[in-house]
């Protein structure tokens, strides 16, 4: 084993105990958060999200966008590395009544150099909140780029580091740490786009959404009347709390 593979070993590890030792009880599925749905509809809003389409989904964890995904009519491949985060989305599925045509999950690690997939390719691959933990971002972008059709898409949400909320959510939930949530910090859309484009991708498109957390939003259901407002004004725009992040594979 290389060094460079010692070392995200090293991180995968670190990742799935994370996930592991802490409940993470927001990043679980809610049929009703108002806060998750508002995502997936940006994520139709912006991208050509269409029934019959070949998706992944990578970094799904335990389906907290995914199965809003599901409700859209979409037909999935769920991939994450952690198997207890899978366990959790496999039992939800089932209890929703999921087959295997409409939400396919698979185990398995984009950030080393073997395919999961064996060759397959997807019409477009999505991640939510996914980016800023990885520890190597242009390999791991590559290994994607290698699993999607000539003219695939990309599709990432992501935190915008400029909005100050991030800071202290890392500092005040007891289920985040500053050394795996870091990452959220060293990227902007600049440094996004520079990644893409090392990756091989073009077309690339980055725009900011949002506005209250989902404490907020999933309480206040008629905050997010508000918040569609507040997207619009300038000076607000700069520190809105989500990139919306789209790319294609160059051809």
């Amino acid at each position: 084993m290389s060094l460079r593979d010692r070392e995200l070993s090293s991180w995968a590890e670190r990742q799935k105990e994370f996930y592991r030792v802490f409940p993470h009880a927001h990043l679980q599925f809610n049929p009703e958060s108002i806060y998750a749905q508002n995502i997936v509809n940006e994520l139709f809003k912006h991208a050509n999200l269409t029934p019959g389409k070949r998706i992944l989904e990578v970094g799904c964890g335990s389906g907290r966008f995914t199965l809003h995904l599901t409700y859209k009519g979409l037909n999935l491949t769920a991939l994450d590395f952690s198997e207890e985060q899978l366990n959790k989305l496999r039992k939800t599925s089932q209890q929703l009544g999921l087959n295997a045509d409409q939400l396919s999950i698979q185990i398995g690690d984009i950030t080393t150099s073997t395919n999961p997939f064996e060759g397959d390719l997807f019409d477009c691959i999505l991640g939510f909140f996914f980016l800023h933990h990885l520890e190597d971002i242009r390999s791991s972008l590559k290994s994607l780029n290698r699993m999607l059709k000539n003219g695939g898409e990309v599709i990432f949400i992501e935190p915008n580091r400029l909005n100050p909320l991030f800071f202290a959510q890392i500092f005040f939930c007891k289920d985040m740490t500053w050394r795996d949530e870091k990452g959220t910090f060293r990227y902007g859309a600049q440094g996004y786009t520079s990644c893409l484009e090392d990756s091989g991708y073009c077309e690339i498109k980055i725009r900011k959404f949002g506005f209250f957390p989902p404490q907020i939003l999933d309480k206040f259901p008629s905050m997010l009347r508000i918040e569609k407002r507040l997207e619009k004004f300038p000076l607000v725009k700069i520190f809105l709390p989500f990139l919306l992040i789209r790319a294609k594979k160059s051809l």
